[in-house]
């Protein structure tokens, strides 16, 4: 049987990129689940992700974050509102040094958009590039 001379080559290329990269988990349960999952995914990819949180329009998107005692003094009917928890989860992958390729961090915005959006949470988002930014 006959190798070709370019096998090993690819091998190891390929051995060599898989080899550079390590998986995340990314998991949060915070008001600003996305917020927090895209700042983890900024700090561990070595670029610049930029967020915009949704308006909160519906009552289910916020709760009463007031104590009873906050609630029980003047004026009445007072309340701190503020989103809801919400829970955002994926598994990434991350380089082992230096800074990821633009399409690899789309790949992993993606999926913590997949995880915002299966959870139901508010607002709906999209990735978008410019100026070595997403």
């Amino acid at each position: 049987m006959k190798v070709l001379p370019w096998i090993p080559a690819l091998l190891a290329m390929t051995l060599t990129v898989s080899q550079a990269h390590t998986t995340k988990v990314i998991e949060v349960n915070e008001p600003r689940p996305l917020w927090a999952a895209l700042d983890a995914l900024e700090i561990a990819v070595g670029g610049a992700i930029n967020y915009e949180d949704p308006p909160y329009e519906n009552e289910a998107d916020v709760h009463d974050l007031s104590t009873p005692d906050q609630r029980a003094k003047e004026p009445a009917g007072w309340a701190l509102i503020g989103p809801r928890e919400g829970h955002v989860t994926a598994e990434v992958q991350v380089p082992a040094t230096g800074k990821a390729a633009d399409n690899e961090v789309v790949f992993d915005v993606n999926l913590l958009l997949a995880s915002y959006r299966q959870n139901k949470l508010p607002g709906d988002f999209k990735v978008e590039q410019a100026n070595g930014m997403l």
